[in-house]
């Protein structure tokens, strides 16, 4: 399939989409871009994602559009209650989310997800999906960083550990493809491990992030 195929197809199926959201369909639309952060999507992450970006009277996204997004024919399950964006779509909508929005709202996105990860701990019991989900927030948050820890984790990895190999060459991939699509965001976490996160290093991050919400409250964003 050519490149221009495959943009008419994402286009269309995305135009299905919209017109299923009905009168809500940019915004539910608006949503999707925000979904295509994330490595894979639940339903808990994906409410979290509509209560806190697109609760804003009189434009208030309704909870049915959730439903519409994780049963799209382009939002597949592929474990017990996590979702998977298909690739090529998930691209266009992570695209249009680096070209419509400002890069605090993507460092919001990256921050909300990075807080689900590490205090709710949804994917405890799936190492490696944690491990993708809380390098997708570092690499939005501080690319050069996220990739120097994948490199440095790669090294340390066991040759035969081939199943391991392959993740990190999906990971090293997906690092690769959104730093072409986001400009470094600053400078925040200086303290990575090979191969894992300590607690210090969780702790170190989100003091960062709780100072620069403090530090958007006094400016008066919200």
């Amino acid at each position: 399939m050519t490149s221009r195929v495959m943009t008419d197809s994402v286009q269309r199926r995305l135009k299905k989409f919209e017109e299923r959201c009905g009168h809500y369909g940019a915004l539910g639309l608006h949503l999707a871009y925000h979904a295509a952060l994330p490595v894979a999507l639940s339903a808990e992450l994906l409410h979290l994602l509509r209560i806190n970006f697109f609760l804003n009277p009189p434009k208030d996204l309704p909870y049915e559009i959730e439903f519409e997004f994780l049963l799209s024919p382009f939002c597949c399950e592929i474990d017990g209650g996590i979702y998977e964006i298909e690739p090529e779509i998930r691209d266009w909508c992570l695209s249009k989310l680096t070209r419509i929005y400002d890069t605090q709202r993507i460092y919001d996105i990256a921050s909300l997800l990075w807080q689900y990860t590490n205090c709710y701990r949804p994917w405890s019991d799936r190492l490696e999906l944690e491990r993708a989900q809380q390098l997708t927030a570092i690499n939005f948050l501080n690319p050069q960083k996220a990739q120097q820890w994948l490199a440095r984790a790669e090294l340390e990895m066991d040759s035969e550990e081939v199943a391991t190999k392959e993740w990190f060459v999906s990971m090293y991939q997906e690092v690769v493809v959104q730093q072409q699509k986001i400009e470094n965001k600053g400078d925040i976490i200086d303290r990575l491990r090979a191969g894992t996160l300590t607690q210090l290093d969780i702790e170190e991050i989100n003091n960062l992030l709780q100072k620069s919400w403090k530090s958007e409250k006094h400016s008066g964003k919200t």
